[in-house]
This record gives structure tokens, sequence and C-alpha cells, in this order.
């Protein structure tokens, strides 16, 4: 202001030549001031505030004999407005030279040097992306799709001033719809994005506005399988991986899937196992192995009755899905899913396994289903104890409601005779007892029932805080995990409805 000719320049920026009366003026409106070839944005917000570049109008619309007064919060800068658009300010700044990397390799600078929307771009300084780790951030900066993801979290496409903040609120960035920038503003009127502090650090381009950003509002582009679970806090798991001496492989292979046990998962584990596995990287390495998937999995490309084969030769994981929860080998997974560079991570709530044992030989060996073992004999036609091939066995994605001896005696001594002589009517109740898909437990919802096709007729199965049933049978052993299916132990037989009714 000790400059005459500054002081002029910034007196004449306050002036606009025509009368403005801001309810006549449209929001993100440019108008012309007397400083030539300089204009103001003025825009109007939900919460009533208007601002003029982003500075705050306290009292709007005195009508003077020559003219029209508004009182502003601050002094408008006519340093702050630059007649460039936004991809040319970050050129031309020096502290903002990776962003601008960045833009030119996702192909975005283009979109920045229109004029046709008004934007507002978070720009994180070099010093903010520095902090990155180095092989992340190279995998940005080489990838077109992963520096578009980055970018794109980054630009809003609506103006945003910090003055106009007064509460939170949550602003779509240009990336998927499920991506906002959330802004806070606490009581000493500091604005936040993201839970991170914004200096009032803005440029004014000719398409929109620039915030000079000390933080990224996303750290998980180029991140690879490892570093995501080493964000996630899965410590254990990532100490096994580092045992198995398979840290490189989560680094660089493309294309895997880590279902992930959470630390409280290892800690349900029996001790000896959790030493053997810990003091042996053959034993670290076929454990990992079992829950890593050779393909890229995510919500969108799971279905039920999905298998995907794991690093483990000749084995795979079994993938369900009910009512929008997912499973693997009978165990819930945690979504959100968290998708790096070469892969994604699920987080599961239990240590998975290969199953080692059939449907039929869980039967044989098992003195508690000899009843059941007989009617899968009588039904196709076999001596007793003699070993079929089980029609009743085949495939790998069912689920058996195998009911004890107890369950069959409970129909009485006369009954019971009577079925085990009649070998359709009890291939009906066998029929019964299986479905081709795997319904684990943890996927029904308590209080929540599910409807599933047995190779007989529908049945219900509940979960009434955690007493599942079938029908009217309970379930009192869950989620045997077997290499043909899932077993549920049932105290009751499940007899046809249609059966039941005409009797």
């Amino acid at each position: 202001m000790e400059s005459y000719e500054s002081a002029i320049e910034i007196l004449r920026y306050h002036v606009v030549p025509v009368r403005i009366v801001t309810q006549n003026v449209s929001s993100n409106e440019m108008l012309n001031t007397l400083n030539d070839g300089l204009q103001l944005r003025f825009n109007k917000y939900s919460t009533k505030i208007e601002t003029i570049n982003c500075v705050t109008i306290l009292r709007k619309n005195r009508i003077a004999q020559n003219g029209v007064v508004h009182l502003i919060s601050s002094v408008l800068s006519p340093y702050s407005y630059s007649n460039r658009n936004l991809m040319q300010i970050i050129n031309q700044n020096q502290d903002l030279t990776i962003f601008s990397k960045m833009l030119e390799v996702s192909r975005m600078h283009q979109s920045l040097k229109e004029t046709f929307q008004t934007l507002t771009v978070m720009v994180p300084t070099d010093m903010a992306l520095q902090r990155f780790p180095q092989n992340q951030l190279r995998r940005i900066l080489s990838d077109e799709t992963l520096s578009k993801a980055f970018v794109l979290k980054h630009i809003l496409p609506t103006p945003i001033c910090l003055s106009a903040v007064t509460e939170d609120q949550y602003v779509k960035s240009l990336a998927d719809s499920n991506n906002y920038v959330k802004f806070s503003c606490d009581v000493k009127h500091t604005v936040t994005a993201q839970g991170n502090c914004i200096n009032n650090d803005l440029k004014l381009s000719s398409n929109g506005i620039i915030y000079a950003i000390n933080f990224a509002l996303s750290s998980e582009e180029g991140k690879s399988a490892l570093q995501i679970m080493q964000h996630l806090g899965l410590s254990e798991f990532v100490q096994i991986v580092n045992i198995a001496g398979l840290a490189q492989t989560f680094e660089n292979f493309n294309s895997l899937t880590v279902f992930a046990p959470t630390n409280k998962a290892f800690r349900c584990m029996n001790p000896m196992e959790m030493y053997h596995i810990r003091s042996d990287p053959s034993a670290a390495r076929a454990f990992v192995d079992f829950h890593v998937g050779r393909q890229m999995m995510t919500a969108e490309n799971i279905y039920d009755g999905k298998t995907v084969e794991t690093f483990a030769p000749g084995k795979q994981l079994r993938l369900q899905c009910v009512q929008n929860e997912f499973g693997v080998e009978g165990r819930r997974i945690h979504f959100q899913t968290v998708l790096g560079y070469n892969g994604a991570v699920h987080v599961v709530d239990h240590v998975l396994y290969p199953p080692t044992i059939s449907v039929e030989d869980l039967i044989r060996k098992n003195d508690s289903f000899s009843l059941y073992a007989q009617a899968m004999d009588l039904v196709l036609g076999a001596s007793p104890g003699g070993r079929t091939p089980f029609e009743f066995c085949s495939g790998v994605h069912n689920t058996y409601f195998i009911p004890t001896d107890y369950a069959f005696r409970k129909l009485g001594a006369v009954e019971l005779n009577r079925l085990f002589g009649n070998p359709t009517r009890m291939r009906q109740i066998l029929d019964n007892h299986r479905a081709g898909r795997i319904l684990p437990s943890a996927l029904i919802g308590t209080r929540q029932q599910y409807e599933i096709k047995t190779k007989n007729e529908i049945v219900r199965v509940s979960n009434e805080d955690d007493k599942f049933m079938v029908n009217e049978a309970e379930i009192i052993e869950t989620d045997i995990i077997t290499t043909n299916g899932l077993v549920h132990v049932v105290d009751d037989l499940i007899l046809p409805q249609n059966r039941r009714r005409s009797e």
C-alpha cells in the first residue's frame, strides 16, 4: 500500500462499473472490475452465505445515490486472481510439480484448461506427496489409471470457498460416485478437509479455484497388497508373510486377492500350530498360499459358487454370496474391499484351512451318523458298510444338513423300520437334507431367515439370536467344512412339507 500504483490497483479491483444487487446476480458469476482485465467471482451457497473471490459479504446491497456498497470481511487482492486457467497456474508453481506430472500422465491436464465448468482443485504440495513411499509414488507417476484415480479425488466439480463452510459438508469429487470430501469447521472457524487443516492459500483462475494443501486426500492409489495389509493393521498376517519369504510377491505379483485374517483370528489359533507356522518358513508359506487367490476379485465380480485357484498347488477357495453378504470357505468376508495396484485385500474373521475330509468320510467315521450312512447305502443299493460312489457327495458347492442317529430315532422304532423299508421315501427325505450351494451360518444375520432349495424342496434357514434352525430342526453344530461342501448337524429330520400335510 506504500506504492501509489499498488494502491490504485487494489482500489480499482474493489469496484465493478455497474450496479450489482446480489439477488440479481447468479451464483458463480464473473464480474469485470475497474482494474483492467481482472475479474471477481461471485458465489452463493445453501448456507445463505455469499462471497466475492471467496471473501464473505458481511453487509450487502447498501444503495447509494451513485451506486451500491457491499461490506466484505477482507481485502480483495488482485494478485490472487489470474486470467490464466487452472492448468497454467499449477504448471507455473514450483511447489506443485509432482501433481502437475500426475495431471499429464492421467491425461487430465486438458480438462483443467476448459472453461465451460468451474472446478475446485485441492493440490497436494510436492512436500506432501514426497511423504508417500517412493515405490508407491513411482507407480502412480508411471501409470495412467493410478494417476487418474488419484487426481480425480482431488478435483471437485463446484467452487468451494472456505468462508462458506460453517458445518460438516460432503462434496462429491470427480472420482466414482462414492467418493466425497468432507469439509468441517470448528469453533475457531478453522476449516478442515478429511480432518486436515486447510490454509486459506487459494488462487483464483479463469475456470476455478486452487488450494495448495500440505496433505493428500487419498493415499490408496499405487499401494501394493502388502502396503494395504500394513495400513489395515493386519500385523500378524504380515509377519507370517515375511517369515514365508513372500513380501516381494505381495509387492510385485499382479492380479492377486488376499483373504487376510484379523489379528483376533490369529489369537484364536492353537498355540502349538501358531508356533509351528512362525518357526518354519515352509509351514508359513503353505499357510499364506491358501489365503491368496491368483486373480483380482471385488464385490463386483464375486458371485455365489465361484471358485478361485490359490497359490497352494491344486487347492481352490470357494466363495459364497447370501443377501449381499460374502463368504469364503464358509467364513464371512468383511467388506469394504481395499484395492491396491496389484490386487485386492479382503479381511476375514477366521483363519482359513484347506479341508482334509470329504462328507462321505465324515459320515462313515462318526458313529453319531451311522443311521444316515445306512440310509444312503439303502438309497444307492449298496450292501451295509459298503463303500459306494456317493452320488450324494458329488460337487464341491453343497450344504448338508446331517441328522444324528438320535434325530432318526425320534421317529420311533415302528416308523423307522417302515422308512428303511421304503427306499423311495428315504430318497425324498435325504434329498431334503442336501442343497446345491454352500450356506454358511455366518452369512445369516440375527433374526433373519433365508430360503434355500434342496434337492427335494425349499427349506427355510433362520437365525434367532444365534440359534439356527432349518424349518423346525435345530442346527446343533454349524459350518463343518469338507472337500465337497459344508455340513450342518441337525437334531431332527427335515421331513418334506408336502408329505407332512398329507399325513
